[in-house]
């Protein structure tokens, strides 16, 4: 009885605690020094500081509307006000909502959008998630909530990504859900335990299966679920679930297992054609063997490698190392590094990048910099000197053979790309529109062309080809989807990688830079990240990370073939019906 009692107490605590957390909760820090200032619209509060006027004024606009419309599709109208701080004091792409208490989001970061869906920028898209987890709080919250918010922690974490995911309007797309999904479906077994990947498969678990819930149930029955009281008053997920669906939530589960697997194995059918047969695999990608796993980030220039990966499963970080491999690797199906040089450790590497002449690499990290301040962080590392230089505040590193360094700096009134020169001097490359989102830079070997990917103001992706020495557009080509890799084949052609929003999936093209013409490729129905293309006897391969194992990224090799005109990825059948409703 007494362990019960301080069980109870602890709870308690816990809950009175994580109210009290603000920023605290990610950084460590709630700003006491800053001067807090607020902006009230009917039903939602901004808490800002300055100079985020403006930041606070454009979101409150975005709080009140998406309060709006989240009251009507969740069928209640909270007698809470939605209060939402905003600020600056970190670089970190995220925003959270805190059960009833409150929501943070943090401004002035590198918003590009490509780890979300669709092209509504990621304010719009951040506020109204995290509006939305606020108000399936709000929907759940009984009597004892207050005392015990037990409700919010027995309901289920994947359901309450979906609900967020789904209220808030954004679409099913690659990095949200599909990828995940996808590669835990082809998996006969779990390749390697990924951090990233299982937070990643909760966000698509949760979101298809509240999609499913809608297309087969109906939508009253999603908002039914959240308005359920037993006698005593109190929500009880599992009681609710039961009382709705009429089945318990395991029985549930199972049966959308069942349907997430005919919707894939019936796209590799539909893809594969006459090829495929239940006994085969569809994986077509030829594995190549290596001593090091769980690949984030490799990078192949001629007979060196620059890579992000673990030794082990045990390892609870990731290396960035320089190696040497074989330059025929890639034809022995081994890819076995020799003379590693171990340059830097971290939970993740925003960036990396290797100079063509191998004597310089640099990279970025988040890390704690001046006051505590939590920001991507550009370093240089000299193979020479076996030596890293801390740099600057940035992201999407690029080193030329001279150890300059382009990356983008993000602030308050400007969006830049920078050049570091080897004398120590930071000058101004490229002068960006605010609204302009980058999401990759890429060097060409010869150090005279810069490719850069852009999510522009009138929301169109583009891949713009740069003169390094002039900063004038060669070469510029509008995206049909999001970009989400950019690669050098040599100075004449660039692999690209999308989303793909007839099937989801990453599509493969070939971008030829002097006559801006796109080549799509046939891609297989697992995703690949595309490194290098060759062509052998007429056959064209590509060399590349695949998704097809649930876990990190595999490195291997499969077929590619010219796609044709107007021949669709995958036709609409009985497969894909509920996931495209």
């Amino acid at each position: 009885m007494k362990k019960a009692g301080f069980a109870f107490t602890l709870i308690i605590l816990a809950t009175q605690l994580l109210g009290m957390g603000a920023f605290n909760l990610f950084n460590q820090r709630n700003h006491p020094e800053l001067e807090w200032k607020q902006i009230d619209t009917e039903n939602c509060r901004i808490v800002y500081h300055e100079p985020l006027y403006e930041f606070a004024r454009q979101s409150a606009d975005i709080a009140q509307e998406s309060y709006n419309t989240l009251s009507k599709s969740y069928k209640i109208k909270p007698s809470d006000r939605m209060i939402i701080y905003v600020s600056d004091q970190d670089n970190i792409s995220n925003g959270a909502a805190v059960l009833t208490h409150y929501i943070f989001i943090w401004a002035n970061q590198n918003d590009f959008t490509k780890s979300f869906t669709g092209n509504d920028k990621w304010l719009r898209k951040v506020i109204a998630h995290e509006a939305s987890h606020w108000f399936v709080f709000q929907s759940i919250k009984d009597w004892m909530y207050p005392f015990l918010p037990l409700t919010a922690i027995s309901f289920p974490t994947t359901l309450n990504e979906g609900y967020a995911q789904f209220f808030s309007g954004e679409p099913w797309g690659y990095n949200r859900g599909d990828r995940y999904l996808r590669s835990s479906v082809y998996s006969f077994k779990q390749k390697e335990p990924s951090r990233m990947f299982e937070g990643g498969l909760m966000y698509g678990a949760g979101f298809s299966m509240v999609r499913y819930l809608q297309s087969e149930y109906g939508e009253d029955k999603l908002m039914n679920l959240l308005k359920y009281r037993n006698k005593g008053k109190l929500y009880n997920f599992p009681e609710a679930f039961k009382k709705v669906y009429e089945k318990d939530f395991k029985e549930f589960t199972e049966e959308w297992r069942r349907h997430i697997y005919t919707y894939y194995y019936g796209q590799a059918f539909v893809q594969k054609g006459k090829d495929f047969s239940p006994d085969q695999s569809i994986n077509s990608l030829t594995e190549y063997k290596s001593n090091w796993r769980d690949f984030q980030d490799i990078l192949l220039k001629d007979e060196k490698a620059l890579f992000v990966a673990r030794k082990s499963l045990s390892q609870g970080y990731y290396d960035l190392i320089l190696a040497k491999v074989n330059s025929d690797s890639l034809k022995k199906k081994n890819f076995y590094f020799k003379d590693e040089v171990k340059i830097a450790k971290a939970g993740n590497f925003a960036s990396i990048d290797l100079s063509k002449n191998h004597e310089w690499v640099a990279y970025s990290r988040y890390t704690r910099m001046k006051n505590g301040k939590i920001a991507p962080q550009v370093f240089l590392y000299s193979v020479s000197q076996n030596k890293s230089f801390d740099l600057a505040e940035g992201n999407l590193v690029q080193v030329d053979n001279a150890g300059g360094l382009y990356y983008q700096r993000l602030d308050r009134e400007s969006n830049k790309i920078l050049y570091y020169c080897p004398s120590g001097n930071e000058s101004l490359w490229l002068n960006l529109k605010k609204e302009n989102q980058v999401g990759d830079l890429k060097l060409s070997d010869s150090g005279n062309l810069m490719a850069i990917s852009l999510f522009d103001e009138q929301r169109k992706f583009h891949i713009a080809v740069y003169d390094v020495v002039s900063g004038e557009v060669l070469s510029a080509v509008e995206m049909p989807y999001m970009v989400q890799n950019i690669y050098w084949q040599n100075d004449s052609e660039l692999i690209v990688s999308t989303e793909n929003a007839e099937d989801y999936r990453l599509t493969v093209y070939r971008y030829h830079v002097q006559n801006k013409q796109l080549t799509e490729y046939k891609t297989p129905p697992y995703n690949l990240t595309p490194l290098k293309i060759e062509t052998v006897s007429d056959t064209t391969f590509v060399y590349a990370l695949s998704e097809y194992y649930r876990g990190g990224f595999t490195l291997g090799k499969t077929i590619l073939k010219e796609k044709d005109a107007g021949e669709n990825n995958l036709l609409q059948n009985y497969y894909t019906r509920w996931i495209d409703t």
